[in-house]
């Protein structure tokens, strides 16, 4: 995080739903300005994935494509 506000990583599982249990999150669950966070993930399911910051959900957000 080299910006000034606290920030994550969270994508949505195949349900395209967020705060269940398929979902992706960063570790640790926020990163403040210059930590570090890390995501390691495999989705094997092809489909769109929505994600956003927890902390600035509708400015930060978008989609992961996976074929």
């Amino acid at each position: 995080n080299t910006g000034e506000f606290v920030h994550n990583l969270h994508i949505a599982g195949p349900d395209d739903e967020y705060e269940t249990a398929d979902d992706i999150a960063s570790e640790p669950s926020f990163q403040r300005a210059g930590e570090t966070g890390e995501l390691v993930a495999r989705i094997d399911e092809p489909g769109v994935y929505t994600f956003r910051c927890d902390f600035h959900r509708t400015e930060m957000m978008g989609t992961i494509t996976v074929r």
